[in-house]
């Protein structure tokens, strides 16, 4: 009972500081639905009203379709935003409220709780990396497989979490490393899974889901490319990856800012040591390393600019590194030190998150000084120089045309917009054209309830620093 009184307490406690995410959400949604992938889908979802699902991805309908009903019901553009940016939130708040309150998996939602705030700073503002939604997908699973495991209701429940597995690994396969673990840890270490005869069929299933995507991400444009970092590779690969700006950066950051992940994870692999849990021990140490290498093979090319991008790459690492605290350490504590404890590690990660903020509101502020500036001149369609200041400034500059354009029709200019080339020569000569991402849209292509396009004048074009101050 004491156990059992802990973990709620816990589980209670990680559903508050989702919550409070979730308000955060809101906050910052300009920070957040302006920057790349966000605005880049979300225009995409009200042009086309359709769901703007990407590389089979289809975990993300979850979110998506919030964009997409509210622009078929003409809501506000604002409220399309705030309602899109508190989608993903929303979800993994009332994923954890399912662990918690149908499931009754109290050490499964505080695993779900450090995912989403240990290893995560400026991660939160990069909101549409289909990876944290299919973590949601695949704890929900987990979630799903250890609910009374004695009752007789057993195939439909291996049904059901056959499903969620299923849309957790097409939602990302990132997850894949995290799914091996936490399989091999529930179905052979623990004593969470008694079901003998299910175990084959699970861990079927697990593979058979593997294979597919693993084969279908393979002629895919996006994926192909960090599969076959992650698959074929030698061992001067892995030493140069380890190497990288991208490890040594990830390094400094445990010290300065992910510290509390690791001193969970040392303290939990020395109760594992202490107490002879060595299979255990040896699946968290390995798999720990093992993703850490495999994450440095596939991003070894970013940097600390890039650290909104690191950090979405690596959370995963939290529930590898704090599985023997939350299962292990966490139960044995006294409720009141579980509070404090959970308090104190939810706290100091919402600073951080706060902290995260500054280099997100700037890219909004500078696209509000863009769209003023070209608002005194008279300006619809502004192409704006590429540079090395261009970057330093926007982080990622590639869906300026999504994002301007929003940002404007939210303000009551529907037709005006600006986006970045690295010549003059890229720039359209149609005035019927609005450059968008990747994709030129003619006034026929655009849902003229929220974005028109001006077909009266050219683009004009500028250099960065001319602009800006």
């Amino acid at each position: 009972m004491q156990e059992n009184n802990t973990t709620r307490l816990a589980a209670y406690t990680g559903l508050a500081g989702l919550f409070i995410l979730c308000i955060a959400s809101l906050w910052y949604y300009k920070e957040r639905m302006l920057f790349t992938d966000a605005s880049f889908i979300l225009f995409n979802i009200i042009t086309e009203g359709r769901l703007y699902i990407q590389e089979n991805r289809f975990g993300a309908f979850i979110t998506q379709m919030v964009p997409m009903l509210g622009s078929k019901m003409h809501l506000p553009l604002k409220t399309i935003l705030l309602s899109y940016s508190l989608s993903f939130n929303l979800f993994y708040f009332l994923s954890s409220a399912v662990l918690v309150f149908v499931c009754r998996q109290y050490k499964i939602a505080v695993l779900l709780c450090f995912y989403y705030l240990l290893f995560a700073s400026e991660a939160f503002y990069w909101s549409n990396n289909e990876i944290f939604q299919a973590t949601a997908w695949m704890m929900l699973g987990f979630g799903t497989l250890l609910y009374r495991t004695a009752t007789p209701r057993h195939l439909l429940r291996i049904c059901l979490f056959a499903a969620l597995i299923t849309t957790a690994i097409f939602t990302h396969a990132g997850v894949i490393p995290i799914v091996f673990f936490l399989s091999v840890y529930y179905l052979f270490i623990s004593n969470n899974y008694p079901q003998q005869k299910s175990k084959l069929l699970v861990t079927l299933i697990i593979a058979a889901v593997i294979t597919i995507k693993l084969i279908l991400s393979s002629s895919q444009t996006y994926d192909s490319g960090k599969m076959h970092n992650a698959l074929h590779f030698s061992l001067h690969d892995i030493v140069t990856a380890l190497g990288s700006d991208f490890s040594i950066y990830f390094i400094k950051q445990c010290i300065t800012n992910y510290w509390v992940a690791v001193i969970l994870f040392v303290w939990g692999m020395s109760y594992l040591l202490i107490h002879k849990k060595y299979k255990l021990a040896a699946l968290c140490g390995f798999t720990a390393i093992a993703y850490y290498v495999l994450i440095c093979l596939v991003f070894n090319n970013l940097t600390g600019h890039h650290l909104y991008y690191i950090e979405s790459e690596i959370m995963g690492m939290a529930i590898i590194c704090t599985l023997p605290f939350v299962y292990y350490i966490l139960p044995a504590l006294k409720p009141r030190v579980v509070f404090i404890l959970m308090l104190l590690i939810i706290g100091s990660r919402l600073l951080y998150i706060y902290n995260g903020a500054k280099r997100f509101t700037a890219r909004v502020d500078i696209t509000t000084t863009i769209l003023n500036q070209m608002d005194k001149d008279g300006i619809n369609k502004l192409a704006i120089i590429d540079g090395e200041d261009v970057k330093k400034t926007m982080i990622e500059p590639w869906a300026a045309g999504a994002e301007s354009i929003i940002l404007s029709a939210m303000n009551g200019q529907s037709n005006r917009s600006f986006y970045f080339v690295k010549d003059s020569s890229a720039v359209p000569t149609d005035r019927y054209i609005y450059a968008g991402c990747f994709h030129d849209y003619k006034p026929d292509q655009m849902n003229n309830q929220y974005f028109t396009i001006d077909t009266n004048s050219h683009y004009i074009i500028r250099y960065f620093k001319n602009i800006t101050p």
